[in-house]
């Protein structure tokens, strides 16, 4: 996938706490909501597609409230997942993994999971390795799971920094993932249609040609009144 235009909104120093926050150096939401409103308009982003970027991003700066407003009135793959999120955060678990059972195998799970495993890798902690990544796939539940049990332990816990971490790599996932959808056609995109009409117009113009040497062949005549043809013979 590739880096999101929005990323920006979720370059801060810290990621999200498992929990709800608030969590210092977020931005305020109104300020918020004005930069998305001109980004996403200068994108020419619209639709419930921007609107769950703008969930996405609130949701990350602890704007839960407003984000979820947004997320239980979009009933789609990627709405479910932000509200999946949203709820796995408030904490309330059990309506996190309701949302994550209508979700379903999410496309952003597959590179969630490459990124995730080499996080774990890197910390060597192959317990929790086997629990959110069996047969190397992605478990948003065993995810869920975890950030439960890690609940209530201190920022400075090891196994809680790593999850926050992996947490972050999940909503870099889900920007990459919802931004492309998004994105405005492109020039050359514009020019790609444009020769596919045509040469759609040429191929229909050789066609046309091909059937009036046909009909000049056989004496077949146009009739203006009722735009069949007949055909001519001889006396």
């Amino acid at each position: 996938m590739n880096s999101s235009p929005f990323r920006r909104f979720i370059s801060t120093a810290e990621p999200p706490e498992l929990g709800p926050g608030p969590r210092a150096n977020i931005q305020p939401l109104s300020a918020l909501n004005r930069q998305l409103d001109a980004a996403l308009e200068e994108a020419g982003f619209t639709g419930t597609g921007g609107e769950l970027i703008r969930a996405t991003v609130l949701l990350w700066h602890d704007h839960h409230d407003a984000a979820h407003v947004i997320a239980q009135a979009i009933e789609t793959q990627d709405g479910s997942y932000v509200h999946a999120i949203l709820h796995r955060r408030e904490p309330d678990y059990g309506n996190a993994k309701y949302w994550f059972r209508r979700v379903g195998q999410h496309p952003c799970f597959g590179e969630l999971g490459v990124r995730a495993s080499a996080l774990l890798k890197e910390s060597e902690n192959s317990t929790l390795g086997e629990k959110l990544l069996p047969r190397g796939q992605w478990d948003s539940f065993a995810f869920v799971d975890a950030c439960e049990a890690a609940a209530g332990r201190a920022a400075s816990d090891v196994q809680s920094r790593l999850l926050r971490e992996i947490q972050r790599v999940e909503f870099e996932v889900l920007l990459e993932h919802l931004a492309p959808l998004l994105l405005p056609v492109s020039d050359a995109d514009r020019l790609e249609e444009r020769l596919d009409a045509l040469r759609a117009a040429e191929e229909l113009f050789n066609g046309n040609r091909h059937v009036a040497r046909i009909a000049r062949r056989v004496n077949l005549v146009p009739q203006p009144a009722s735009g069949l043809f007949i055909i001519e013979t001889s006396p």
